[in-house]
């Protein structure tokens, strides 16, 4: 019995041991196991870094300012980017001609084709009178190139540079509707001029929207990020495991003025439908309806019999609605044949249709104490606020100007009256007669003439384009100008190519 019991109990003692050589040994595994894991992770972003090094480079803009603000302006400290200032500004220079100053800002941007062409934000270049595209900053021998502003996109904040560079290793562009909350995400740039920072994070949500300058909803949708992201970064890569970018780093939010997990991308699927037109120097353009709207309550839609609805609250007048016939109060529950779910796809749906086209709108409105269904046809109009009026090439060389309308959201961003007329100025080509002739972006022209006799009175970009039209080399044009103040200035400029033009 004794034996019996020894052995049993000797056998115990050996499956005991073998059982506990088993567990150390898988617990062995398992440590192993996570140790692989993480080392490649760590070589895949080693890999991503090492990948987009060449493609990311430093954007350095100069912009003339009216005046200068004190250090430490509690105003500067807790604008959020990218509707307010977004980078650590140098000194300004001593006063220039005229007694503006210069400031120098300074932003990230990607190489999106060989032959010089560079992708950043547009509030990276606004303004900017001189914009340069740097490589290898913060080596012994950074290399910097002027650049050229092709193309702004301001709705979706998105610029396309040209330098005189050929040879560029180009990014590769990934899928950013293919992303899901968590995917793992890198960001590079330039965050408080310490070049080429690499942050590591996660993609915290997509589908954000922003409050823009008019204190509205953006257009533009955003990946929200945790990756850090700082001023500078703007205009840099957030990028996949694979290195491929998914979204251009545009914004954070934050009550310091620091990064407190809170960053924004611009999805790189609204760069890839946009970027061919850019690179032309096209101007974008999306569908408007002109109408306010605000989405029925759960309660609402659920009394109206319908999944969900848009109540119309306004139709600007002589808005593309208003033209249709849509009226205050009729309820929208279905654009171009297709229900909508939320207010952000309505928005999106419009913007998405080129102008002109005409689509149909279902709504239902009250006639006669009842609810009826009407379908009606609108021909789209333009979303004001686009990006400038695209210019003749030869005109655009010539002179070194690139206008836009005098809109309502042009005359306040550059704090003109509302009631003031012309085209307002929205970039100077750097070397050239507008730039000798210290024409800066938001100086409105009212005013040109080719012959000393007739003073034509300019009202929109066309009859700006018309007065240009078939300008030569040593053609002089007169321009007469108005600041912000409403002082009333003139020039006098003799086309010629610019200097050192990229």
């Amino acid at each position: 019995m004794y034996r019996v019991s020894r052995t049993i109990g000797n056998h115990r003692v050996v499956l005991f041991v073998g059982l506990g050589t088993f567990l150390c040994f898988r617990g062995s595994l398992q440590t192993a196991h996570a140790a692989s894991a993480v080392e490649s992770l760590q070589e895949a972003l080693i890999k991503v870094a090492e990948q987009l090094k060449p493609s990311v480079v430093n954007i350095s803009s100069e912009q003339v300012i009216k005046q200068r603000r004190g250090q430490g302006d509690p105003e500067d400290f807790f604008k959020n980017f990218p509707f307010g200032e977004q980078f650590p500004f140098t000194p300004p220079r001593p006063p220039g001609p005229g007694g503006r100053d210069k400031e120098t800002s300074l932003g990230t941007g990607i190489v999106v084709r060989e032959d010089g062409y560079i992708l950043t934000n547009n509030h990276v270049v606004r303004d900017a009178t001189t914009v340069k595209v740097v490589f290898d900053d913060g080596s012994d021998q950074p290399e910097s190139v002027l650049a050229k502003v092709v193309g702004t996109d301001p709705e979706a904040d998105i610029a396309v540079l040209k330098i005189a560079k050929q040879g560029l290793k180009a990014v590769e562009f990934g899928d950013s509707e293919a992303l899901k909350v968590g995917s793992l995400v890198i960001a590079i740039g330039s965050p408080y001029r310490f070049e080429h920072t690499v942050t590591f994070g996660v993609v915290s949500a997509k589908g954000r929207h922003l409050v823009d300058e008019s204190r509205s909803l953006s257009l533009q949708d955003y990946i929200q990020t945790d990756a850090s992201i700082n001023r500078g970064n703007s205009g840099g890569p957030l990028v996949d495991i694979n290195g491929k970018v998914v979204g251009i780093n545009s914004a954070i939010w934050t009550p310091t003025g620091g990064n407190i997990g809170i960053g924004f991308a611009v999805p790189i699927n609204t760069v890839k439908s946009i970027l061919p037109k850019l690179i032309k120097g096209e101007k974008i353009e999306r569908g408007w309806l002109g109408i306010q709207f605000r989405p029925l309550s759960k309660e609402a839609a659920e009394f109206l019999g319908v999944p969900q609805g848009f109540e119309v609250s306004e139709v600007l007048k002589g808005s593309p609605s208003e033209k249709a016939g849509i009226q205050k109060g009729d309820i929208i529950v279905e654009f171009d044949g297709k229900k909508l779910t939320s207010s952000e796809q309505l928005r999106s749906a419009v913007a998405a249709l080129q102008p002109g086209k005409t689509i149909k709108v279902k709504v239902l409105r009250t006639d006669n104490d009842k609810v009826q269904e009407k379908e009606i046809s609108i021909a789209l109009g333009t979303r004001p606020g686009g990006g400038a009026e695209p210019a003749n090439p030869e005109m655009a060389s010539l002179l070194g100007l690139a206008v836009q309308e005098a809109t309502p959201d042009n005359l306040r961003r550059f704090g003109h009256p509302e009631d003031a007329k012309g085209v307002v100025v929205t970039d100077v080509e750097p070397g050239s007669a507008a730039d000798d002739a210290e024409i800066t972006p938001g100086d409105l022209i009212v005013a040109l003439a080719r012959d000393k006799n007739r003073i034509q009175t300019v009202r929109s970009v066309k009859d700006y384009n018309q007065m240009v039209e078939n300008l030569k080399e040593g053609d002089r044009i007169f321009i007469r100008l108005q600041n912000a103040e409403g002082l009333i200035r003139t020039q006098l400029l003799v086309a010629r190519k610019a200097e050192n033009k990229p």
